[in-house]
């Protein structure tokens, strides 16, 4: 008898041996799905936010260091990840307020432009 008519030889072996590694996979599956999703979770979090410092009055600005989870957003940066950054972003990217540079969401990294004031007086 070969090796294959072994198999189907009680009906019930090839049975049992492919609900094992069908349990396998699942199982596998679904502990890979759990560490996707802890993975993504952990990357999305902001560093500590604060206003005041070297951040621009009215605007809330993030610390980011090296270690710390990546920031939003950060495929257009092109800063130096080896030192620690203070930066916003707004509506044309993510602006590195030491550095004063805006990387935008296309295009290459420039001088940031003044940043926006708020209250005041209006003008009428």
């Amino acid at each position: 008898m070969s090796r294959g008519e072994r198999a189907f030889d009680d009906g019930k072996g090839l049975m049992t041996h492919i609900w094992r590694w069908t349990t396998a996979a699942m199982v596998a599956m679904a502990v890979g799905s759990a560490g996707i999703g802890l993975g993504a979770s952990a990357q999305a979090q902001p560093g500590p936010s604060y206003q005041g410092g070297n951040c621009p009055p009215g605007l809330t600005c993030t610390h980011w260091c090296p270690g710390d989870p990546l920031l939003p957003g950060h495929q257009v940066v092109s800063w130096d990840w080896g030192v620690c950054h203070d930066w916003y972003w707004n509506s044309y990217g993510v602006v590195d307020v030491v550095a004063n540079v805006i990387n935008p969401w296309r295009g290459a990294p420039q001088q940031a432009p003044p940043p926006p004031t708020f209250g005041g007086p209006s003008i009428g």
